[in-house]
């Protein structure tokens, strides 16, 4: 492995972190000072402290494509992969009942990274699939529009040669 990097369910930081930048940038000291306020209430309660602290996933690079080949035989292609060996045999046990942070890791393959929108990797289940709806939504509304509109003026140019 050349490197693991690992992503925290921080979302919210970032966001206000965001807020505090445009008030920054605005030069408004009293919402900069709210913002600042903001935060460190979030940061300094503890549940949120363990949330904002503890990896949600980790993104492992692999020097070559061998050993991303090997490493990819995942639970989700096949039952007993490397990953999921390695991580039994370092737990001296062959069950799969052991858990990280109280979960059993998964392992699969992610992404190409330059294809990730890092803020919103927080989005989900039926929040995504509502975006993507009305994306699609509006793409097809913008090329009707397109479409009656061309059609209406190319009528209007024909009605009129005759």
């Amino acid at each position: 492995m050349a490197n693991i990097a690992f992503a925290y369910e921080n979302y919210e930081v970032i966001n206000k972190l965001k807020e505090r930048g445009a008030a920054i940038t605005a030069l408004d000291k009293t919402l900069m000072e709210e913002k600042d306020k903001e935060l460190v209430e979030m940061i300094t309660n503890e549940d949120n402290f363990k949330r904002y602290s503890v990896p949600v996933c980790a993104f492992v690079t692999f020097e070559s494509d061998n050993a991303y080949n090997i490493a990819i035989e995942t639970p989700a292609f096949k039952p007993r992969s490397y990953l999921t060996k390695a991580y039994q045999d370092c737990r001296g046990s062959n069950n799969t009942d052991h858990k990280v942070l109280g979960e059993r890791p998964v392992f699969i393959a992610a992404t190409e990274p330059t294809n990730i929108i890092w803020e919103h990797r927080h989005i989900k289940g039926w929040s995504l699939y509502r975006r993507v709806l009305i994306g699609f939504i509006v793409i097809i509304l913008m090329l009707s529009l397109t479409f009656t509109g061309i059609f209406v003026c190319k009528k209007d140019q024909l009605n009129n040669m005759a």
